[in-house]
């Protein structure tokens, strides 16, 4: 399928997948516990469910082109240098701090790393390959960037706090916009999902372990909470731009993500 009917399905399947996301979550919280508590306490069942729904929808419709094809490791690696410092800085301060329980960093590595391939499942694989049928490669990286992002203001309906779930909105729109830089860079969803998932472990187990290992991260003043997580990711959101710059679109806009 091409074009419309391609678009409209995928936004339908992200749709399905976000609300069975956002609905296990909100029957596991009860609407007030933060993610930082949910993270640690075992399986995030919503996240689970959800991706199991990927999984079958995309096996029932054998569903090509999603970027499962086995990247250039090596390249992938070295395009990932400027995230990965983040992630190696945030494991050693998290381990400069006061340690969690084994079965709590269990936990968040595990959960993490199921939100990274669920969410870049969603977005950088089902929802990217029709926008790039459809729109150039920057109006196509921007769509799929903001549409996660704002995906992520629903996290309000789990934790009762709408402000944070802005917040956390606009960061994960600036480091989507670097996931689906390096999706379309190496051909590949797996360098993307590792990175996801590695790098929301290393957020959620420093901000826990700086809290000296209580429920969640220590409290900062307002403006500090809303301007932290964006200036945290502004270096990703202008890697992507450098990833994605007027040379590399050109190569790219070659490409139709139909390879594995």
């Amino acid at each position: 399928m091409k074009s419309k009917p391609a678009l409209l399905l995928a936004l339908i399947v992200v749709a399905l997948w976000l609300g069975i996301t956002i609905l296990g979550g909100n029957l596991q919280s009860g609407g007030d516990s933060t993610l930082d508590e949910l993270v640690k306490a075992g399986p995030l069942w919503g996240v689970w469910t959800a991706l199991t729904f990927l999984v079958i929808v995309t096996l029932a419709s054998r569903w090509k082109g999603l970027g499962f094809a086995r990247p250039d490791w090596a390249e992938a690696f070295r395009l990932m240098w400027l995230p990965g410092l983040f992630i190696v800085g945030m494991l050693g301060g998290a381990f400069a701090g006061t340690l969690p329980a084994g079965s709590v960093i269990f936990w968040i590595f595990v959960n993490s790393m199921i939100v990274g391939i669920s969410e870049e499942w969603a977005y950088r694989g089902i929802l990217l390959k029709p926008l790039r049928e459809r729109f150039p490669v920057m109006t196509a990286a921007i769509l799929t960037s903001v549409i996660f992002g704002m995906s992520h203001a629903l996290n309000g309906f789990v934790t009762g706090d709408f402000g944070k779930s802005l917040v956390q909105a606009v960061a994960a729109s600036m480091s989507g916009f670097l996931f689906t830089a390096l999706r379309l860079r190496t051909g590949s969803l797996l360098p993307v999902m590792l990175l996801h998932g590695l790098w929301d472990f290393s957020v959620f187990f420093f901000a826990l372990s700086t809290a000296g290992g209580t429920a969640g991260p220590a409290e900062a003043s307002v403006p500090a909470a809303w301007i932290a997580p964006v200036v945290m990711v502004l270096p990703n959101c202008l890697y992507g731009w450098y990833l994605l710059r007027r040379k590399k679109r050109g190569e790219l806009d070659k490409e139709d993500l139909v390879s594995d």
